[in-house]
């Protein structure tokens, strides 16, 4: 008998002994916590995992580098279960270190938290390019750091559950703590992380462009072009400021509106279920996530436990790991909008009053107990809060803006199950908040913002409420073309207001005629600007002209035929 064939016989007798005597490798505790979970159903939560960054275009040698690593752990991950898969092995709950025939992984019984690992990087480099766009550098540094050290535990063979898991947990506090780094200012010079923003706006304006050409929208395409060649020359710019990325990025915004639309994006998610249930620990769950707008085209959302040692998401299940509280946590491909739903894990026959039970989607593990029974809120851990604190010292911001204080609160001990909290504004007549920590601003002066843990443990978080600046209306109110073109000259008149006066400064103009464009910065005086073009501008052949006139946030679309 070769020793291939041996390691294989005495692979299925540990298997067979563990299912037939768990006591033998485990402890009571163990065998309570038991699921049987087989390896070939890991390749949908791997598909999902991988997934996760489909769409996502890196801008810049770093997030190259960041995605090549999560695929290189996403085919090691696939190889992995491949093998696991042709040697017809499972896991079974807690039990023993599975030794593969063959090249996999140590231990079989870590691929799921090595997959629930990579999902939770996939969510890290869309936050660094999101959530994140606008920070230091330092900030990036210690969030590629955590991406990293993250792959090698993936990859690493000697990874053990524990340690996996540890580092999953670890990312919710990384969150908030880079939340809090410093923002860039307006004339801060933009990083790479602040102009892959603009590239990735970039490469979304050039296929609308094009889409637009192919579909007879070739007026408003020139239009947008315009305003790529402007964010395009701000790309290149090496010493291009923050003002002027956010600048660009809001120029093609309007531009590309004006072909497709307003943008609808998903503001919200909630759940079919509420926002919370029950569930018994021998039972697997699902829950139902709601994107709103309803009119939002990009629905994906990513699902995932927040604390994976009392609850994990496998193949659009959740899975009880033990009885407590845990959060499950819906994310937004789209905007990275968030939704919390509160799960409570049971003993099976409990129940608690209030909590509505979860709709079963399947047998979970073998788990009697005798009688049923009520009991009051969970307590299986005993941990609770003692001390909430934030990631900044105040909050400054204007009347009639928001501020959102929800990623921003820290609850201590990490261990502590009810980490949920509430808001409440000490003087509403200066600035209000929401149930999700979203403060607005409402008139000048100060106030505190006290949040509370359901335990009575609060703190206070000051806000300054500062008198909002005067925006003023810029309205074009006429572009006119002379009636006819004589000896190849034309002239175009442009009149402007701003705060219903006469408008006094620079327009930008666009005229096209073929192939041939001429862009144009006209300066308006008390109002009102001219522009004379000749045969050497234009061609005394060409008759079709169209153009556009932009000032601030108004575009005013023109074409005559000579």
């Amino acid at each position: 008998m070769n020793k291939k064939r041996f390691a294989a016989l005495f692979l299925s007798f540990i298997m067979i002994l563990s299912a037939l005597a768990p006591a033998v490798y485990a402890s009571e505790e163990t065998k309570k916590l038991e699921i049987e979970l087989e390896v070939s159903d890991l390749r949908e939560d791997l598909t999902t995992a991988v997934g996760s960054m489909e769409g996502f275009e890196p801008q810049n040698e770093d997030e190259e580098e960041l995605v090549a690593k999560f695929n290189e752990a996403g085919d090691f991950l696939d190889g992995e279960i491949s093998l696991a898969e042709d040697q017809g092995m499972k896991r079974v709950g807690a039990s023993p270190k599975l030794t593969p025939v063959g090249n996999t992984i140590v231990d079989v019984t870590t691929i799921p938290a090595r997959i629930q690992l990579l999902i939770r990087i996939s969510r890290a480099i869309r936050f660094g390019s999101t959530e994140l766009a606008n920070k230091v550098v330092a900030a990036h540094t210690k969030l590629t750091e955590y991406i990293l050290v993250g792959i090698l535990h993936i990859l690493n063979p000697f990874a053990d559950e524990g340690r996996i898991m540890d580092y999953i947990q670890g990312f919710d506090a990384l969150e908030q703590e880079l939340l809090s780094y410093p923002d860039l200012s307006p004339n801060d010079i933009a990083t790479i992380y602040k102009k892959a923003s603009l590239a990735r706006k970039l490469s979304e304006a050039r296929k609308i462009r094009n889409q637009a050409n192919r579909t007879g929208k070739q007026f408003l395409a020139r239009a947008l072009d315009a305003k790529i060649k402007e964010g395009s020359a701000v790309w290149w710019k090496i010493q291009a400021i923050c003002r002027e990325v956010d600048e660009a990025i809001e120029a093609i915004d309007k531009a590309i509106e004006r072909i497709t639309g307003p943008k609808i994006r998903v503001e919200k998610i909630t759940f079919e279920e509420g926002d919370k249930g029950a569930i018994p620990v021998d039972q697997k769950t699902t829950v139902t996530p709601v994107t709103l707008p309803f009119e939002a085209p990009i629905k994906d959302v990513t699902v995932y436990s927040e604390n994976a040692y009392i609850a994990r998401v496998s193949g659009g299940a959740i899975i009880p790991q033990k009885p407590g509280n845990v959060k499950i946590v819906a994310i937004s491909k789209d905007t990275g909008v968030k939704a919390y739903f509160d799960l409570y894990i049971l003993e099976p026959g409990e129940y608690i009053d209030g909590i509505p039970m979860m709709k079963s989607c399947g047998y979970n593990q073998v788990i009697n107990k005798p009688d049923g029974g009520h009991i009051g809120p969970v307590g299986y851990e005993t941990d609770e809060v003692n001390a909430i604190e934030f990631t900044l010292e105040r909050a400054n911001f204007k009347v009639g803006e928001e501020f959102s204080l929800e990623n921003r609160v820290m609850v201590f001990p990490k261990t502590a199950v009810d980490k949920s909290v509430t808001f409440k504004s000490e003087d509403e007549s200066i600035a209000t908040v929401d149930e999700t920590g979203k403060i607005t601003g409402i008139k000048e002066g100060k106030t505190k913002i006290v949040v509370t843990a359901t335990n009575g443990v609060h703190k206070e978080f000051p806000v300054v409420i500062e008198k909002a600046e005067d925006v003023s209306v810029y309205k074009i109110t006429s572009v006119k073309l002379s009636e006819k073109r004589r000896a190849g000259i034309f002239d175009i008149e442009i009149e402007a207001t701003k705060d219903g006066e006469g408008y006094t400064g620079p327009v930008s103009l666009v005229v096209t005629s073929g192939n041939r464009t001429k862009n144009e910065r006209v300066y308006l005086k008390n109002g009102y600007g001219k522009v004379r073009y000749t045969g050497f501008d234009f061609g005394t052949w060409r008759k079709e002209f169209n153009g556009s006139v932009t000032l601030e946030d108004q575009i005013e679309l023109f074409s005559k035929t000579y």
